[in-house]
C-alpha cells in the first residue's frame, strides 16, 4: 500500500500544474452538475481551457481531439451558462430540465454520428492521433452529452417512468 502511495505523490509531483488546476476546477464543475447549479459553467470554463492547453502544448505526443474537444466544451460552456442564467417573466428558468423531444433525439444520434465520422476522418488525414477511432468516439459522445446538457435535456437509452 505504500508503495501505491507514492507512486501517487510522485505523480502529482511531476504533473503540471495547469493539469492539477483543470481537474479540480472540472470536479467541481460535476459536483456544480449534479446540484444543478450555475456554476457548473464558470469553473467547466476554467477547467477545460486548462485542459486544452495541457492537450496540445503540454503533452507529448499532443492529443489534438482532446485539445479541440475542450475547445468545444469551451463554446458550449458558454452557450450554456447563458441559457441557464435566461428567466422569463416570472422568474423561473427560461429552460427547465426536460426529455428529449422526438426529434432533439434524432438531431443528437445523428449528430453524434457526423461528428464520430468527421473527427474521424480528420485525425487519420491530419495528425498522427495513435487511436483515432476510439479518439473520435468519445469526442463524438462527449459533444453530444454537452450540447444536451446546455439545453437542459436529460437522456439515457431506458427511461422508467415512476409514478
Amino acid at each position: 500500500m505504500q508503495e501505491i502511495f507514492n507512486q501517487i505523490i510522485t505523480d502529482i509531483q511531476h504533473t503540471a500544474w495547469q493539469e492539477l488546476l483543470s481537474v479540480i476546477t472540472q470536479i467541481a464543475s460535476v459536483w456544480y452538475a449534479r446540484k444543478n447549479n450555475i456554476l457548473v459553467y464558470p469553473t467547466g470554463i476554467i477547467g477545460v481551457l486548462l485542459a486544452a492547453w495541457v492537450y496540445v502544448f503540454i503533452s507529448n505526443p499532443p492529443a489534438y481531439a482532446y485539445g479541440i474537444l475542450n475547445v468545444y466544451y469551451f463554446a458550449m460552456s458558454a452557450y450554456g451558462w447563458y441559457n441557464w442564467a435566461i428567466k422569463n417573466e416570472v422568474e423561473e428558468d427560461a429552460y427547465p430540465i426536460s426529455w428529449c423531444s422526438k426529434k432533439e433525439l434524432w438531431l443528437g444520434i445523428g449528430g453524434f454520428l457526423l461528428i464520430w465520422l468527421l473527427v474521424y476522418f480528420l485525425l487519420i488525414k491530419i495528425t498522427n492521433a495513435s487511436m483515432p477511432v476510439l479518439e473520435s468516439l468519445i469526442s463524438a459522445s462527449a459533444m453530444t452529452a454537452m450540447w444536451w446538457m446546455a439545453k437542459r435535456k436529460i437522456e439515457k437509452l431506458v427511461r422508467l417512468d415512476y409514478q
